[in-house]
């Protein structure tokens, strides 16, 4: 074990007589949703000693975490019982290189065998050989960005001065790219290489070059007149790398762990009629037979001005994946430039006739795997692409939403999600200051339900949910455009098979709108409306009365008691809506300083809900007594899983330059290790502090643990952890400050306080 920890690239398995229980490792970013189960719970002595070395090394624990060892299975076998003892721990990148571990048992022995099956890149012996499937491919522009003037020559060709529309726009756009052999035909199979890494491009070599070849003439020369263009070449080179900040972070990806694509056997069939069944709306409801039209909104419904396009163009990101259309958004954008006022009438034809354009509203669908068994569609998350035009235009349509509904107060303030200024630590501030405040008092309680809805956004019926946006005061045009819109999307799913046939979306926000946040906040903020007309009492902050806080679709009901009232509103306003609660993972909370002694019994029709002690609310624990001793725990742990990662990042990718370490120190491990630490970190001792810190830089530099930590800060130019927390704690303070006075945020803030 001693030895393992001066090593970043080991398996290390065998009989370790330490039993660890339920201990999960944390996992990296890369794959945060991993669990470790175990059919052991108990924990020895040496199991904390060996927790203590994993959490403080940032190494793997293998069992329970494989494909066949989903339950973490007993590894010991005898007539006193059974135990887990039989251990495999390893480093993240050698993790890597595992591909599932299985717990079998043996006659000839009370440990069972522990077959682990390691990638590699021979065949196996076994392997049957097989007829590769015919790839099939969908044409794609590959933007490049030394071509721009040819491309533009050859779409002002094609296009000639006949008025733009959709198919038009579309067809111009990929004949000029296959004039300028930009139009690349990409498989749809399972892509399985590695690319080569991104380190420079042509341009930074001929700098470099460059700037070697001058250093080179003044070592041999020595000083000349030289000297000034050696500085200036100097300054182009650093001028031109900090232009690359992009690539550096594309350049760094390429040696983080990648995610092994998942293989399956799901035909393309099975993905469609997943996926159709997933987006099939059920039953009409009779009263909504009738297409609401919407409300005269001559600010919302005004014609598209040409500032409203640009600024969202603008805001288009590059090297983003596009949807069937095949058009990137860079191509957009210099088409834009030279053809404004072409595309600011197609924008504006499309709103004003409502008419949607053939395949405009065709939906990519990408699954990607969650967890689970692989084979099983219900384990994956569908990622949509939508048209580059469409997300124009849905953009542009979701500013003017966003601002009616602000200066409107359309969407409640307890709704923190899909709001600008607004994220998740303010939420998570609200939550902890409602708790504090109540556990302050003798003998105070609260009761916290944190609800979980199934496939939330794929889920709202599109007939209540265009009512709903009727009643609110949605404009005719823009309500008329969203319906038909969404009566005319279809999805098809890329498979390893290629594309499936298209199937109808009937119900749900289609991902990937730029308008679907706000509609979807809209729509699910009938149960804020529906809970405060309600005559149960809410819980008082300051001034506040507040039933429920919401961040999109993360739900928590707050209750001084526990009362079945308020989940009763709940669960007959989601019946409403057409939304389904996750009772397996949905968990209530009973805050106290005290433990009660009997869990109170809370049902969901007719359902009991599990009472827990700790609850993972927007990435932050909260334990039932309201202190965050876990919460510490586990960012510390989980900085030093980070910390594993990065180093391997930079052994892998050889960066010797003490800034590039420093820099990835303070954008990766800092980042997970002070998210939301104005709420948990606060009251943390300094030692427990720079600790994060202090033990990346002894192990990437192989340092002795007895090094102080102020040479080690010394020694790599590091300021405190403690001054980054004050600086977040700060500009949490000021962020709370500016909200409008007589805010529920001032308000609760100033309780707190």
């Amino acid at each position: 074990m001693e030895s393992a920890e001066g090593s970043n690239n080991f398996i290390l398995m065998g009989d370790c007589n330490a039993r660890v229980g339920e201990f999960s490792a944390p996992p990296p970013e890369e794959h945060k949703d991993l669990t470790r189960k175990s059919s052991d719970k108990f924990t020895n002595k040496r199991g904390k000693l060996l927790i203590k070395s994993i959490i403080e090394n940032g190494w793997n624990l293998i069992n329970g975490c494989t494909i066949s060892d989903q339950e973490g299975a007993y590894t010991f076998r005898n007539n006193n019982g059974s135990s887990t003892i039989d251990l495999a721990i390893s480093s993240h990148p050698a993790a890597e290189s595992i591909q599932d571990m299985e717990i079998v048992p043996t006659m000839s022995s009370c440990h069972d065998l522990m077959l682990l099956k390691i990638k590699t890149g021979c065949a196996e012996a076994t392997q049957h050989i097989i007829s590769k499937p015919v790839m099939e491919y969908i044409n794609r522009i590959k933007w490049d960005p030394s071509l721009y003037d040819e491309f533009l020559d050859s779409f002002d060709r094609v296009i000639d001065n006949r008025p733009f529309t959709y198919s038009r726009l579309q067809q111009a756009a990929f004949t000029a790219a296959k004039n300028t052999k930009m139009l690349k035909s990409i498989p749809l199979g399972p892509q399985n290489e590695i690319n080569d890494a991104k380190w420079y491009d042509e341009e930074c070599r001929q700098k470099r070059e460059e700037l070697r070849r001058l250093i080179r003439v003044l070592r041999s020369k020595g000083p000349s007149d030289l000297t000034i263009d050696y500085i200036q070449a100097k300054c182009a080179y650093n001028r031109l790398k900090k232009s690359k900040q992009k690539d550096f972070w594309e350049s760094i990806n390429q040696f983080r762990p990648r995610k092994q694509n998942t293989n399956n056997n799901i035909k393309s069939s099975r993905w469609r009629q997943h996926f159709s069944t997933l987006f099939k709306k059920e039953a009409s409801d009779p009263q909504y037979t009738t297409p609401p039209e919407g409300t005269e909104n001559a600010e919302m419904d005004k014609n598209i001005t040409c500032e409203e396009m640009v600024a969202a163009i603008q805001k288009l990101k590059s090297k983003k994946a596009p949807g069937l259309d095949g058009i990137p958004n860079e191509v957009l954008k210099i088409i834009t430039i030279s053809h404004q006022q072409e595309i600011l009438h197609l924008l504006n034809e499309i709103l004003n006739s409502g008419e949607i354009p053939q395949d405009f509203g065709k939906t990519l669908i990408h699954p990607i795997f969650k967890k689970g068994d692989p084979n099983d569609p219900a384990n994956f998350r569908p990622i949509s692409l939508l048209s580059t035009t469409l997300k124009l235009l849905t953009s542009i349509i979701a500013k003017r939403l966003s601002q009616w509904g602000e200066e409107s107060k359309k969407i409640s303030e307890y709704q923190a999600g899909f709001k600008a200024g607004t994220g998740t630590m303010e939420q998570i501030v609200i939550l902890n200051t409602i708790v504090q405040s109540k556990l302050a008092l003798p003998n105070g309680k609260l009761f916290v339900a944190y609800v979980d809805l199934k496939s939330a956004f794929d889920s709202p019926p599109h007939d209540k949910l265009w009512r709903k946006m009727a009643q609110i005061g949605m404009g005719r045009k823009v309500l008329r455009f969203l319906r038909n819109l969404y009566s005319s999307a279809e999805g098809v799913v890329k498979t390893g098979d290629g594309l499936t046939k298209p199937f109808p979306i009937d119900k749900g926000v289609l991902q990937g709108d730029g308008a679907s946040p706000i509609t979807f906040n809209s729509y699910i903020d009938s149960v804020v409306n529906d809970m405060y007309n309600s005559d149960v009492p809410g819980v008082a902050i300051g001034s506040c009365l507040v039933h429920l806080l919401l961040f999109a679709d993360d739900i928590v009901l707050i209750a001084n008691t526990a009362d079945q009232l308020k989940i009763n509103i709940l669960s007959k306003s989601f019946k409403e809506m057409g939304l389904t609660v996750n009772i397996g993972k949905t968990k209530v909370v009973a805050f106290s300083k005290r433990k009660m002694k009997t869990n109170p019994k809370i049902l969901w029709n007719g359902e009991e809900l599990e009472v827990v002690d700790t609850y993972t609310y927007l990435g932050v624990i909260f334990h039932r007594n309201g202190h965050f001793s876990t919460a510490k725990s586990h960012f510390t742990s989980k900085a030093a899983a980070t910390s594993a990662i990065v180093i391997g990042i930079c052994q892998r990718g050889k960066i010797p330059p003490i800034a590039t370490h420093k820099k990835l120190q303070q954008s990766l491990i800092n980042s997970v290790f002070l998210y939301c630490s104005p709420i948990w970190g606060l009251s943390l001792e300094e030692d427990q502090l720079e600790q994060p810190q202090c033990q990346f830089w002894k192990r990437l530099l192989r340092l002795s643990k007895s090094t102080p930590g102020y040479v080690v800060r010394l020694e790599t130019g590091s300021k405190h952890t403690s001054i980054q927390m004050v600086k977040v704690t700060l500009c949490l303070i000021c962020k709370i400050l500016q909200k409008d006075e007589g805010s529920h945020q001032q308000n609760e803030a100033g309780e707190n306080n």
